[in-house]
């Protein structure tokens, strides 16, 4: 019975090779589409931070978003005032043009702007290994 379904549906398929043609392309998007979609969930929320404890990772912002996300003033307020936390580091991300031999590509980069070390080089040496 299913032996009878995939000849039939190859014969059709046959018939019209500019229906069959766009058939295959659009699933071979589809499938596309959905191996980017998986790579980025992956990648943003599935894999844990490569951080020792990241469970423990706190992220401040302020309202009105300096291009650190906290002013450097309120950042030091925040360090020097901290009983709750073991340790605060100020980050920053923004977009950049990679170039090389090829096309540039625009990537997303993070710089360390002050005290980040101690939270990454857990993170570094295991990616190293």
């Amino acid at each position: 019975m299913i032996s009878q379904d995939i000849r039939y549906g190859v014969r059709t398929l046959r018939k019209s090779p500019g229906f069959t043609l766009i058939a295959i392309a659009l699933m071979a998007i589809a499938v596309a589409v959905n191996a980017t979609v998986f790579s980025v969930v992956n990648a943003l929320l599935l894999r844990p931070l490569p951080l020792p404890e990241p469970a423990r990772v706190v992220s401040l912002n302020e309202m009105r978003r300096a291009p650190m996300g906290v002013a450097y003033p309120n950042y030091l307020d925040v360090r020097s005032r901290n009983a709750v936390l073991q340790d605060v580091a100020v980050y920053t991300e923004k977009s950049v043009s990679l170039s090389g031999a090829g096309q540039p590509e625009e990537v997303q980069a993070t710089s360390a702007v002050e005290n980040c070390g101690a939270h990454y080089r857990a993170s570094s040496a295991q990616a190293l290994s």
